[in-house]
């Protein structure tokens, strides 16, 4: 595999993704949330007044769980499928690039893309908290935009796994969407179904939440920025008693896990498939 390549053909789609303005969106969204809740979550009655930053990380997570997956997934969806729309992939294969390196490039653009779109919305609360004297927590706030670059790395990577596996874009699209739904609200109405149905335990909960990048994004976070997972109930409780320090960790491993399995699959699936001329 020639890095070189690699990087030349991330950097083309770098330019494209940020084109494609939904990104640069994501970053709007954030960044303008951010600052709201910063400003108003807790302190309607002082004028002036700005909450700190875990407070308003925390109250930022369930809008992250929401859009950083609908991007990232539509994103990773289009980005094969779209060049065979464009008939572009067949001219690209011809040259000097095998398959792997035209997926990592992809991918590799897509994630510094993002990791712009983040930069430039934490970047704009952390100023907004600067500003209003706030002390802000360099490790935390680091570790906190990592871990939403790991949810963004994790759906681009499912999305891409789509991309390949679905030839058409508006079926690609489809897919893309009824994966954000069963990953987003689908699997909590199951959980919450098989926890009353089935009587399953916390112990079964947990395990459940290691299966979904979204809801392993959601406790890491709280673990990070809140300790005291009592917030998420029994399962939260279960999970520090049981694991510990181990906990975030671990979530981290599974959103990594997550990465790499749909980038291994989308390889395996784009070296066995014909490329349309």
């Amino acid at each position: 595999m020639n890095g070189a390549i690699v990087l030349r053909l991330a950097y083309r789609e770098f330019r494209e993704s940020l084109r494609a303005r939904g990104l640069v969106l994501l970053a709007l969204v954030v960044g303008g949330a951010g600052s709201a809740l910063a400003s108003f979550g807790h302190n309607l009655a002082q004028v002036g007044a700005v909450q700190g930053f875990g407070p308003t990380a925390a109250s930022l997570v369930n809008l992250i769980m929401l859009s950083v997956p609908l991007v990232g997934l539509v994103t990773g969806a289009q980005a094969v499928a779209g060049e065979r729309e464009r008939r572009s992939l067949a001219y690209i294969l011809s040259q000097p690039v095998s398959r792997t390196e035209f997926l990592l490039g992809k991918f590799g653009g897509m994630m510094g893309a993002l990791v712009v779109a983040l930069a430039l919305a934490f970047g704009w609360l952390g100023l907004v908290l600067h500003r209003a004297g706030e002390p802000l927590p360099g490790g935390v706030f680091l570790a906190f935009v990592a871990l939403t670059a790991g949810l963004g790395a994790a759906v681009f990577a499912v999305g891409l796994a789509i991309s390949v596996a679905v030839t058409h874009p508006g079926a690609a699209l489809g897919a893309a969407v009824l994966a954000w739904a069963a990953l987003v609200f689908l699997t909590d109405l199951a959980l919450l179904a098989g926890a009353v149905v089935l009587h399953l335990g916390p112990p079964a909960l947990l395990a459940a939440t290691f299966l979904n990048p979204v809801q392993a994004y959601k406790v890491a976070a709280v673990a990070l920025l809140q300790p005291a997972l009592d917030v998420l109930g029994p399962v939260g409780m279960y999970a520090a008693d049981t694991l510990g320090p181990r906990l975030l960790p671990l979530l981290v491993a599974d959103l990594l896990l997550w990465t790499a399995a749909p980038l291994v699959v989308a390889v395996w699936l784009f070296r066995r498939r014909d490329v349309p001329v």
